[in-house]
Protein backbone atom coordinates (compact mmCIF):
# COMPACT_ATOMS: atom_id res chain seq x y z
CA UNK A 1 0.00 0.00 0.00
CA UNK A 2 1.14 3.64 -0.31
CA UNK A 3 0.48 6.60 1.99
CA UNK A 4 1.47 10.27 1.68
CA UNK A 5 1.15 12.70 4.55
CA UNK A 6 2.30 16.28 5.41
CA UNK A 7 5.13 16.44 8.76
CA UNK A 8 5.32 20.01 9.09
CA UNK A 9 7.98 19.98 12.10
CA UNK A 10 11.84 17.76 11.87
CA UNK A 11 10.59 17.17 15.60
CA UNK A 12 7.38 15.19 14.52
CA UNK A 13 6.98 11.37 14.74
CA UNK A 14 5.16 8.81 12.74
CA UNK A 15 3.43 5.83 13.98
CA UNK A 16 2.83 2.97 12.36
CA UNK A 17 0.17 0.25 13.43
CA UNK A 18 0.37 -2.80 11.63
CA UNK A 19 -3.04 -5.21 11.64
CA UNK A 20 -3.68 -8.76 9.83
CA UNK A 21 -6.94 -8.07 8.37
CA UNK A 22 -9.26 -10.81 7.55
CA UNK A 23 -11.19 -9.87 4.26
CA UNK A 24 -12.72 -13.47 3.47
CA UNK A 25 -16.51 -14.19 3.42
CA UNK A 26 -15.61 -16.72 6.47
CA UNK A 27 -13.65 -14.43 8.95
CA UNK A 28 -16.45 -11.66 8.32
CA UNK A 29 -18.85 -14.04 9.57
CA UNK A 30 -16.99 -15.16 12.17
CA UNK A 31 -16.01 -12.01 13.41
CA UNK A 32 -19.19 -10.61 13.66
CA UNK A 33 -20.84 -13.65 15.34
CA UNK A 34 -17.56 -13.32 18.59
CA UNK A 35 -17.31 -9.62 18.23
CA UNK A 36 -13.25 -10.47 17.38
CA UNK A 37 -11.35 -7.64 15.40
CA UNK A 38 -8.75 -7.89 13.15
CA UNK A 39 -5.27 -9.20 14.74
CA UNK A 40 -2.91 -6.54 16.05
CA UNK A 41 0.69 -7.56 14.47
CA UNK A 42 2.78 -4.62 16.60
CA UNK A 43 3.45 -1.09 16.34
CA UNK A 44 6.68 1.02 15.63
CA UNK A 45 7.67 4.71 15.83
CA UNK A 46 9.24 6.52 13.15
CA UNK A 47 11.15 10.35 14.06
CA UNK A 48 11.05 12.52 11.32
CA UNK A 49 14.44 13.69 11.65
CA UNK A 50 15.77 10.41 10.88
CA UNK A 51 14.70 10.10 7.42
CA UNK A 52 15.81 11.50 4.18
CA UNK A 53 15.83 11.07 0.26
CA UNK A 54 14.16 7.18 -0.72
CA UNK A 55 15.12 4.50 2.09
CA UNK A 56 14.39 0.77 2.01
CA UNK A 57 14.07 0.03 5.83
CA UNK A 58 13.50 -2.83 7.78
CA UNK A 59 11.48 -1.70 11.68
CA UNK A 60 11.60 -3.80 14.48
CA UNK A 61 7.40 -4.23 15.64
CA UNK A 62 7.01 -3.34 19.16
CA UNK A 63 4.34 -4.27 21.29
CA UNK A 64 1.61 -1.89 22.51
CA UNK A 65 0.68 -3.02 25.78
CA UNK A 66 2.45 -5.34 28.03
CA UNK A 67 -0.83 -7.94 27.46
CA UNK A 68 0.52 -7.95 23.58
CA UNK A 69 1.91 -10.84 21.97
CA UNK A 70 4.60 -9.46 19.40
CA UNK A 71 7.58 -10.31 17.13
CA UNK A 72 8.75 -9.50 13.63
CA UNK A 73 9.68 -6.23 11.69
CA UNK A 74 8.00 -4.25 8.77
CA UNK A 75 9.58 -3.46 5.36
CA UNK A 76 9.01 0.42 4.26
CA UNK A 77 10.16 1.93 1.28
CA UNK A 78 9.97 5.42 2.24
CA UNK A 79 10.28 8.87 -0.40
CA UNK A 80 11.01 12.09 1.25
CA UNK A 81 10.45 15.65 -0.60
CA UNK A 82 11.05 18.90 1.08
CA UNK A 83 8.56 21.44 -0.43
CA UNK A 84 10.04 24.75 -1.30
CA UNK A 85 13.52 23.69 -1.16
CA UNK A 86 16.06 22.54 -4.12
CA UNK A 87 16.74 19.14 -5.19
CA UNK A 88 19.91 17.95 -3.34
CA UNK A 89 22.13 15.30 -3.51
CA UNK A 90 21.80 12.34 -1.34
CA UNK A 91 23.68 12.49 1.85
CA UNK A 92 26.43 9.81 0.89
CA UNK A 93 26.71 11.60 -2.41
CA UNK A 94 27.34 14.99 -0.36
CA UNK A 95 30.14 13.29 2.01
CA UNK A 96 31.61 11.51 -0.81
CA UNK A 97 32.19 14.69 -2.97
CA UNK A 98 33.35 16.49 0.39
CA UNK A 99 36.14 14.04 0.65
CA UNK A 100 37.36 13.58 -2.79
CA UNK A 101 37.50 17.16 -2.83
CA UNK A 102 39.45 17.49 0.61
CA UNK A 103 41.66 14.30 -1.17
CA UNK A 104 42.68 16.55 -4.18
CA UNK A 105 43.44 19.63 -2.08
CA UNK A 106 45.63 17.94 0.70
CA UNK A 107 47.60 15.94 -2.87
CA UNK A 108 48.29 19.42 -4.80
CA UNK A 109 49.61 20.89 -1.36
Amino acid sequence: EKFSFECHNSSDRIKVRVWDEDNDLKSRLRQRLTRESDDFLGQTIIEVRTLSGEMDVWYHLEKRSDKSSVSGSIRLQISVEIKGEEQVAPYHSQYTCLHENLFYYLCDK
